[in-house]
């Protein structure tokens, strides 16, 4: 029996571009915990340095996609 755990918007685009979550951690810069809520909690708003550098990251590896593709802000 698998199961299948909730993802955010962005957590499923990581999935999708096959990126692990530590490997964007280290593109990105950001904690651990951080990258986790970020993948997992739909809840969860990043601070704006947070969001500054998660977006910055995201433009790295794909330079068509929007914030608001992952974020509703």
């Amino acid at each position: 029996m698998s199961r299948q755990k909730k993802r955010t918007k962005f957590g499923q685009w990581l999935d999708n571009k096959k990126i692990e979550q530590k490997e964007f951690q280290k593109i990105a810069k950001i904690g651990r915990t951080t990258c986790h809520h970020l993948c997992n909690d739909e809840k969860h708003i990043p601070s704006v340095p947070i969001l500054r550098a998660v977006i910055k990251a995201i433009k790295k590896i794909d330079p068509q996609a929007k914030y608001n593709d992952f974020f509703d802000i």
